[in-house]
């Protein structure tokens, strides 16, 4: 289980006169609301409890189809670099990496996986189109790792979940991909609990 999530904060929809003005009642729960009034940094805030939020759902939806985003359903507590996301269907940790260039990106991970078994990254799109961006820098990671060449692995995608396969064989291997303005993410998990 493994879900990932980024936003550009630097893009103009991320300003807070670009919000609909019922957004934070929408999306956030009564102690998340209370998080965003008390925080110096409400703007930040925000968008990590969101990018929790649909982590934390990618994860979740990987392992049960019937997980809907609804995200007041999906209670974040952010606790230093990370924290966590609970849900009727789960409790799902995350951390979290913001870079100088304005990226937040949140990976959302299985509790009971290894740690050192998630690989993730975030970079500007480039003049790739952001989807495509995610998916070879996804597979940039995996190759060395799996002893082999990018051209020999792909992504493709089974409903909106992702998956990775080498020369056509489906992998075993948990797959999240994102992006939004700037930047694209892929997380994946490369051992998981059986």
């Amino acid at each position: 289980m493994i879900g990932n999530d980024v936003v550009d904060l630097l893009d103009p929809e991320t300003h807070p006169g670009a919000l609909h003005p019922r957004f934070d009642a929408r999306v956030f729960t009564d102690d998340e609301l209370r998080a965003l009034r008390l925080s110096p940094t409400p703007g930040r805030v925000r968008w990590l409890m969101w990018a929790a939020k649909e982590s934390a759902f990618k994860a979740l939806r990987r392992d049960d189809a019937r997980v809907a985003f609804r995200p007041r359903e999906f209670a974040v507590t952010p606790c230093g670099g990370g924290g966590v996301v609970r849900h009727d269907t789960g409790r799902v940790p995350f951390r979290v990496q913001v870079t100088d260039a304005g990226a937040l990106h949140v990976v959302a991970f299985d509790p009971e996986a290894p740690s050192d078994g998630a690989v993730c990254g975030v970079a500007v799109a480039g003049a790739d189109p952001p989807g495509v961006a995610a998916r070879r820098m996804l597979i940039e990671a995996l190759a060395p790792w799996m002893g082999t060449h990018a051209a020999a692995l792909d992504v493709v995608q089974d409903g909106r979940v992702p998956y990775v396969r080498l020369r056509g064989v489906r992998l075993p291997i948990a797959v999240s991909l994102s992006h939004h303005g700037r930047f694209a993410a892929f997380a994946c998990a490369l051992r998981t609990r059986h």
